[in-house]
């Protein structure tokens, strides 16, 4: 009865009858290194690039409360963490530097934001994540890692995490953002977007203080929808890190190419 009083259709290209279609489906299966110098993997990765389809999705999810897309979005993030083998990454690098739990931190909204949508669209991306991190991940693959992707983020060999033991996987809304009137993606420049967020985004103590045990080592992957310039990732990768909690590596839904690279007709976020 819904669907024939609300027809559903493609988030990203209103093909009818479909929340998320094949083909805007593989466009989050084109995954992209961003350079995170700060944070101990050196990169972070985005699930493709935030244009065209992909951006109309995103913001339908995002801004217009489209949560069927959750289910889709969270395996585009789940399938990109197979790629790299985030699991082994993850356990191995913790057997090394005695961390007990691995913290999945979602970027903060401002509570304007937050108002607007009704809720933190980040989070059942989130646990979905950290749910599929229980388990090795190349088992929940929803399709197979493109041959031409081989090379660029190459598959390693399951002898060097035989020592490793699984570590436990929890959400922690551990960041939050205070007083800020400009929305992200109202902020072009690089350097407008980095003091936007130089001085907004803090550590929410209680929130840490629930996901923490006294005295727990731990360390961090932060998830955010879109990066654009990188700034609200490497601020908050400095404000954990401040905190004394590492942060491995991020992962975001979609990356926003330069300028030289944005189709015409394609706004930047």
């Amino acid at each position: 009865m819904r669907d024939l009083l609300l027809p559903r259709a493609c988030a990203g290209c209103a093909a009818p009858d479909e929340v998320l279609c094949d083909h805007c489906s593989t466009l989050l299966h084109q995954p992209q290194a961003i350079a995170m110098p700060l944070q101990r993997f050196g990169y972070a990765l985005s699930c493709g690039l935030y244009q065209a389809h992909i951006r109309q999705a995103i913001l339908q999810w995002k801004d217009h409360s489209d949560e069927e897309c959750d289910r889709p979005f969270a395996q585009a993030l789940i399938d990109a963490a197979a790629y790299i083998q985030l699991d082994k990454c993850i356990n191995e690098y913790c057997a090394a530097q005695g961390i007990n739990k691995i913290l999945i931190v979602p970027a903060p909204s401002s509570a304007a934001s937050l108002h607007e949508r009704g809720r933190v669209h980040l989070k059942p991306l989130a646990h979905a994540l950290a749910q599929a991190l229980a388990q090795p991940l190349l088992q929940q693959l929803s399709e197979p890692l493109p041959q031409q992707l081989t090379q660029q983020f190459p598959q390693q060999s399951p002898q060097a995490h035989k020592n490793a033991e699984q570590v436990p996987v929890e959400v922690c809304m551990a960041l939050s953002m205070h007083r800020q009137r400009i929305k992200a993606v109202q902020t072009q420049s690089a350097s407008s977007r980095s003091e936007r967020v130089q001085h907004s985004i803090r550590m929410n103590e209680r929130q840490l203080a629930r996901g923490v045990e006294a005295h727990a080592a731990v360390a961090a992957i932060l998830l955010d929808d879109i990066v654009t310039t990188g700034a609200t990732m490497r601020q908050c990768t400095r404000v954990l890190a401040h905190h004394g909690i590492d942060v491995l590596t991020g992962l975001c839904l979609a990356y926003t190419p330069s300028n030289t690279d944005t189709p015409s007709g394609t706004q930047q976020k």
